[in-house]
Order: C-alpha cells, then structure tokens, then sequence
C-alpha cells in the first residue's frame, strides 16, 4: 500500500493509495463505495464486498497507527511529500502498468524476444503464458 501526503485533495488518487493530509488521514478511497469490486479481478465475484469483511477496519487501523507514530517520531516510513509534477509522473508510471497493449501480442512484439535471432549466448528467457505457450 502506498502513502502519499496530499496537499490539493482535488486529485484523489485511484483505489489502492491511502490518503494522508497534514491534518490526518482523509478517506478510505479504496473501500467507499465499494470500488474493490469494481477491479477486474473482482468483477465476476459473487458478494465481492463480503470478500475482506475486515479490510477497511484494518486497513484504518494500521494507518492511524502509521500516523501516530509519524507524529510520535517513532516511525521508521515517512511520508513521501512528493510535488504534483512528482505525482503526476507516479499516476503516469502507475496507470502504464495496466496498459491495455499487455493484452495484445502485436502490441507488445516490440518488447518480446525471438529465440532466434535475439539469442546470442543461448541464455535468452522466453516467457510462457500460463499455458506454457510464447508470448
């Protein structure tokens, strides 16, 4: 899970980043309004927000526990305070990693190696999908 001190509440991140501002913590983005389920790794589950009937109560109490250690200064992670340029870059970065263009070969060709001709040394890793076929 990431920390990210806010100063422009504007720009909520996506599901998964938990929110703190200078005053504390702002919200449980992931958990309102149910947005685990809407991951596509949850959109067929029945009942996905029974799933971790104790994850929002969890998760809050281990941020406020972060929190009142950052403002004890005995924590050992400190907020990132990074600048909305820095932020902006993370989002980008982040938001690439859910590329559509993962889910087509042609797509990705650019990035796959051939064991052929990209194979000098016969050590070239060639990925397999879960069935065992090249990428």
């Amino acid at each position: 899970m990431a920390l990210i001190e806010i100063t422009d509440s504007r720009h909520l991140p996506c599901c998964g980043w938990s929110l703190f501002s200078r005053e504390g913590l702002v919200g449980g983005v992931c958990f309102d309004n149910d947005e685990l389920c809407d991951l596509p790794q949850f959109v067929n589950v029945t009942a996905c927000n029974s799933l971790y009937s104790d994850a929002r109560s969890n998760s809050f109490s281990a941020l406020n526990k972060l929190r009142d250690e950052q403002n004890d200064g005995t924590s050992l992670f400190n907020n990132t305070n990074i600048n909305g340029s820095e932020r902006a870059q993370l989002e980008a970065f982040l938001n690439a990693l859910t590329d559509p263009c993962v889910l087509e070969r042609d797509c990705l060709s650019p990035w796959i190696a051939d064991q052929v001709n990209d194979n000098p040394d016969d050590n070239v890793f060639i990925a397999q999908d879960q069935f065992g076929d090249p990428l």
